[in-house]
């Protein structure tokens, strides 16, 4: 699925409120190292160094996309290299505030780029027909380094899955173990640890409003995986390096 010009705004906003005065050339760093773009998008252009996902981040400054929108300024001439910095406005400021849910639970999750363009899009289908998407954050808690207001109703749907995941991956003498090193809580620490693990998934998981919830969580268990609270770290320890399920059972010899 290739990226366009409006699926960018919100990462591009994050990351010039991040970092102010940031120039293009860093920006598309910071873009490729957030959506880490495949496919089409990562293709290199024929006589050129940019790839077709950069094309489009130039976009953004030469069709002044961010400044129609007043969500950002770009300022010419103030950097050498890049020949101009973007500022973001407040109106920019309060659009990113408004949607700070979606950066923490999509964008900064390490997800594949595909699902994430996808899940952008539906986002904004769901905005306009009323059909709107809760996405469901795993562990609520994960995420480090940023403070987020948890609406009640998102921590009731994670936990809604976190208990179905938690009897979907019960093994049959009634215990469950994390996926990468099979540690059991409930060996080490008795009844205390009894059904304590986390649940983890590799692709965004999200409910849209309305929908009948038991359907939603048959179907949510299966993308989801548990694991134990040191592998979870491990997984989410560098923003822009989240790691798989695969990628660490290889580390742990599995």
């Amino acid at each position: 699925m290739r990226i366009s010009e409006p699926d960018l705004i919100l990462p591009a906003l994050f990351i010039i409120s991040e970092n102010p005065r940031i120039p293009t050339g860093v920006l598309i760093q910071e873009l490729n190292q957030m959506l880490k773009p495949t496919g089409e998008d990562a293709e290199i252009l024929k006589g050129r160094s940019d790839t077709k996902f950069s094309q489009i981040v130039r976009n953004l400054v030469s069709h002044e996309k961010l400044k129609n929108l007043g969500f950002a300024t770009y300022s010419r001439g103030e950097s050498r290299q890049s020949g101009g910095v973007f500022h973001i406005t407040e109106k920019g400021q309060v659009y990113l505030d408004e949607n700070i849910e979606i950066v923490d639970k999509l964008l900064l999750h390490g997800f594949p780029y595909d699902s994430v363009v996808e899940t952008m899009r539906k986002i904004e289908v769901g905005k306009s027909t009323g059909k709107q998407l809760e996405l469901i954050d795993e562990n609520i808690e994960i995420q480090e380094g940023r403070k987020r207001k948890t609406q009640s109703t998102t921590y009731e749907r994670s936990t809604a899955v976190r208990k179905a995941a938690v009897e979907y991956y019960r093994r049959e003498d009634g215990h469950i173990v994390c996926a990468i090193c099979d540690f059991n809580f409930y060996e080490v620490y008795g009844d205390r640890g009894k059904d304590f693990i986390e649940i983890h998934h590799e692709t965004p998981l999200y409910e849209t409003n309305g929908e009948e919830r038991t359907v939603f969580l048959s179907e949510a268990v299966k993308n989801v995986k548990p694991v134990c609270s040191n592998c979870h770290r491990i997984i989410h320890r560098k923003r822009n390096e989240i790691s798989t399920i695969s990628e660490m059972k290889f580390l742990f010899g599995k």
